[in-house]
């Protein structure tokens, strides 16, 4: 099954006042898929992935210029 699309919910409690915050994701050869604004008024991000190969992905999350988290 591929999915389609994937929603990103976030909470960023670290930075409440952030300026600006980035979702980026990465495909495993460490080439970037994906860059995307994420708003300090809202907690979700939603992401088209239809066109993303099937795989794993890592995505790291940054707020002004600070890593906050990363996954897969």
């Amino acid at each position: 099954v591929l999915f389609r699309s994937v929603t990103f919910n976030y909470s960023i409690k670290t930075k409440p006042n952030y300026d600006e915050a980035r979702l980026i994701i990465y495909n495993l050869l460490g080439e970037e898929v994906e860059n995307v604004q994420m708003k300090p008024d809202n907690n979700k991000v939603d992401i088209n992935t239809s066109n993303y190969k099937p795989g794993v992905y890592i995505y790291k999350i940054i707020a002004d210029g600070e890593l906050l988290k990363t996954d897969k």
